[in-house]
């Protein structure tokens, strides 16, 4: 490409090569030849400064390549990107760099949008893999900062810029940390001091939607619940001294029940011929049922979960289990099944929080 990567000043950024004539094809049919024409402006930079080049200069080489003005523009957009790659190529723009990549912008007539987006191009590529090699362990020390500054101001990136970059390869590692401590669906204080901590240090201020602060509430609450802070409610029921209510809701308790379906007919009897293709049957056709064992709901009405007990306030009937009396419950999305020494196991179908039912259930049967 004719670059000249061992000038540091930034005087030029481009070194001499042998121009080719333009073949007898090429003049005949007046051919485009962009690489030409690229190669005589570069042999032209690489001994001139780019303020003291005119324009008449650029016009004899698009003449002399047969290019359309939008071919010049090409070619110059190209002697651009080449120049500005050669000068960050140090990951330092110097000030003798920055006045002659003005220069050359001015001769060559590039725009502010090719400028921006060669920069963007260009530099912030080296910075975001700076920053990612900074954050390859999820983690930023006072020294990376520093040095990630001194590239940004090297680079001559703006501190909004750097600081975008940074945050969109930080944010991801936030995200991540927050959601490995809530996948058990508990979120402890150390765990959420720990995604505090890793965001100060990373110089962000976390920012939560209603729906995930929300969340993080519930799953720290599940945390508390499970190591002993119980939140009590009011409960309209009787309850025993030294008795507290944890848990209240609307749900139908329901148990294992014989059940029989009909599935279809079956026949008893037998077939006799009389002719070819009419039968007469002897006996009769009846439903088979088949039995079986399902839930059956047998009441609804209100369900608390105190320290001592599990109770049941339905419209036709009660029930209360003491907590040291059952064996085990098995927890579902709707509700929980209690497990006694003896006879049927209650199923309970919770029309609330069922989740929250079954780790304060959880938490009162470790307590008892």
């Amino acid at each position: 490409m004719g670059i000249d990567n061992t000038r540091a000043d930034g005087t030029t950024a481009f070194r001499v090569e042998d121009l080719s004539p333009r073949s007898w094809v090429e003049r005949l049919f007046r051919k485009a030849t962009l690489a030409r024409a690229r190669v005589a402006l570069q042999n032209v930079l690489a001994t001139t400064p780019p303020s003291r080049i005119s324009s008449i200069i650029l016009d004899r080489i698009r003449r002399e390549n047969c290019l359309s003005q939008g071919d010049l523009g090409k070619v110059c957009q190209e002697i651009f990107r080449t120049a500005y790659r050669a000068c960050v190529a140090d990951n330092v723009l110097s000030q003798a760099e920055v006045d002659y990549l003005a220069s050359l912008r001015r001769l060559l007539d590039i725009g502010e949008d090719t400028v921006v987006q060669v920069e963007r191009d260009t530099i912030l590529p080296r910075y975001q893999a700076a920053v990612n090699e900074v954050l390859s362990d999820n983690r930023v020390t006072a020294e990376e900062r520093a040095t990630l500054d001194s590239l940004a101001a090297a680079l001559r990136i703006s501190p909004a810029v750097a600081r975008e970059t940074f945050n969109q390869a930080a944010a991801p590692i936030l995200k991540s940390t927050l959601e490995s401590a809530a996948a058990d669906r508990r979120l402890s204080p150390e765990e959420f001091q720990h995604f505090n901590a890793l965001a100060k240090e990373f110089g962000i201020t976390p920012s939560f939607d209603s729906g995930t602060l929300k969340m993080l509430d519930r799953y720290s609450l599940f945390w508390k619940i499970e190591h002993g802070e119980i939140p009590t409610v009011a409960a309209p029921i009787r309850l025993q001294s030294g008795e507290s209510c944890y848990f209240a809701a609307p749900a139908t308790w329901l148990e294992y029940r014989k059940q029989s379906t009909t599935v279809g007919y079956y026949n008893q009897g037998v077939s006799l011929r009389v002719m070819r293709g009419v039968y007469y049957r002897v006996g009769a056709s009846r439903p088979r049922r088949i039995t079986s064992e399902g839930l059956t709901a047998l009441d609804s009405g209100e369900i608390y979960i105190s320290n001592k007990r599990v109770i049941f306030n339905g419209a036709r009937r009660n029930l209360t289990l003491k907590l040291d009396s059952l064996i085990a419950f098995q927890p579902f999305t709707d509700g929980f099944a209690l497990e006694k020494a003896s006879g049927k196991s209650p199923h309970f179908s919770i029309s609330g929080d069922a989740e929250l039912a079954n780790v304060v259930l959880g938490a009162a049967l470790a307590r008892c």
